[in-house]
C-alpha cells in the first residue's frame, strides 16, 4: 500500500521535473533568439569600445613621448623625494623633544596658510589633525 503511494509520488515528481526541464530548454532557446537590430547594436558597441581603447592607448603613447610631460613627471618624482627628505628632517627635529612633553604649535606658512603641529608622547606627529607617517 505505502509502496504504491511512494511509487506514484516518485513518478509524479519525475514527471514534473521533466516538464520543468522542457520549460527551461524552451526559455533558453527564446533567450538565444536575439533580434538582428540588437545584434547589430552589440557589434557596434564592441567596435566602439575597441576604438576607444585604441585612441586611449595612442593618446597615452603620444603623451609619454612629449618632453613637457616627461619633465613634469620628473619634477613630481623630485618633489616627492624632497617631501621624503623633509619628513626625515621633521622627525629628527621632533625626536629631539623630550618624550614626556606634548607640543602644539601653530606655524604660519605664508599669508593664507597655517599649519597646526601636534606631537604625543609616543612620537606621533599631526599636521592639521592628520597623522604624518614616518618616512
Amino acid at each position: 500500500m505505502y509502496d504504491d503511494k511512494i511509487k506514484i509520488a516518485i513518478q509524479k515528481l519525475i514527471k514534473i521535473r521533466d516538464e520543468i526541464n522542457d520549460f527551461k530548454k524552451d526559455k533558453r532557446k527564446m533567450e538565444k533568439e536575439i533580434p538582428e537590430d540588437l545584434k547589430e547594436l552589440m557589434k557596434s558597441l564592441r567596435d566602439l569600445k575597441e576604438q576607444v581603447k585604441d585612441k586611449q592607448d595612442e593618446f597615452t603613447k603620444n603623451l609619454q613621448e612629449e618632453t613637457t610631460y616627461q619633465k613634469l613627471r620628473e619634477m613630481i618624482v623630485n618633489k616627492e623625494e624632497e617631501i621624503a627628505e623633509a619628513k626625515v628632517q621633521l622627525w629628527q627635529a621632533v625626536s629631539q623633544i623630550p618624550q614626556e612633553k606634548n607640543i602644539s604649535m601653530d606655524i604660519k606658512i605664508d599669508e593664507a596658510r597655517f599649519i597646526k603641529l601636534q606631537t604625543e608622547r609616543d612620537i606621533r606627529v599631526y599636521l592639521n589633525g592628520k597623522e604624518e607617517k614616518k618616512a
